[in-house]
């Protein structure tokens, strides 16, 4: 199995060294329960940080020699959705995995995606925080503001019915996911699941549990929920005219 692993990162210097250890531990995890796993990859954070996270985790990298090579690349500051198109870019391998770098995506569950990849070759892996067995920990506001998309999802994208297509949590075999992606929302993944070539039958939909964030602080405010509001828009009208 070939994996590629990014990060899209603004200023998590207060987490990105436990992240990048609790990684390390899920994927020594999973090759420990199959010895003839031949598992190559990489981790690539793309980081529009204004403080010291790259040092942080060059340091942790350079300390710690973690299974899978660590790369930092410079992102634009154009927001979270267009670090992760140019983490894709960037990205050797077949398998991509997309998780936050504030420790609210557990990389606990790792070996449970790369289960999935190993029995079923899905095209796409979604984390959902809407299965019956997941657990969300946010506030009011998130809450209220996720509640509130869902629903206008649904009115506006009738044939997405999966559980949780707003989640930052997934993964994607780099040929399902379109050469173009605008990157001008604040939820990769409901582009990707919109536009993206892949087969219905081969999305699986794993539960996990939504952390509290331990450092930081978060990225979701108005503007993000102004541009997911219109990515909703722009996608709607695609959908109309396919």
């Amino acid at each position: 199995m070939r994996l590629s692993i990014i990060l899209p990162a603004y200023n998590e210097a207060e987490n990105i060294g436990l992240l990048l250890g609790r990684i390390d531990l899920a994927i020594k995890r999973f090759r420990g329960t199959d010895s003839k796993e031949n598992l190559e990859g990489e981790i690539i954070i793309v980081d529009d940080s204004d403080d010291n996270t790259a040092e942080v985790a060059r340091r942790f990298s350079e300390r710690e020699k973690p299974l899978l090579p660590l790369r930092i690349i410079r992102g634009e500051g154009k927001g979270l959705s267009f670090a992760v198109v140019k983490g894709f870019a960037h990205a050797h391998f077949e398998h991509i995995l997309v998780m936050d770098a504030d420790l609210q995506h557990p990389p606990e569950e790792i070996p449970a995606i790369l289960d999935a990849v190993k029995n079923k070759n899905p095209d796409i892996v979604i984390l959902s925080r809407f299965l019956k067995s997941s657990r969300r920990e946010s506030s009011l506001a998130r809450k209220i503001i996720t509640a509130v998309g869902l629903k206008l999802q649904k009115v506006m994208l009738p044939g997405l019915r999966f559980s949780d297509t707003t989640t930052g949590f997934f993964l994607a075999k780099r040929s399902v996911i379109p050469p173009r992606l605008e990157a001008k929302g604040f939820k990769i993944l409901l582009e990707i699941l919109c536009r993206g070539e892949y087969r219905r039958e081969k999305v699986v939909e794993l539960p996990f549990d939504f952390e509290k964030r331990r450092g930081g602080k978060s990225k979701l405010g108005l503007k993000q929920t102004w541009e997911y509001w219109l990515q909703l828009v722009r996608l709607s009208r695609d959908n109309e005219t396919h």
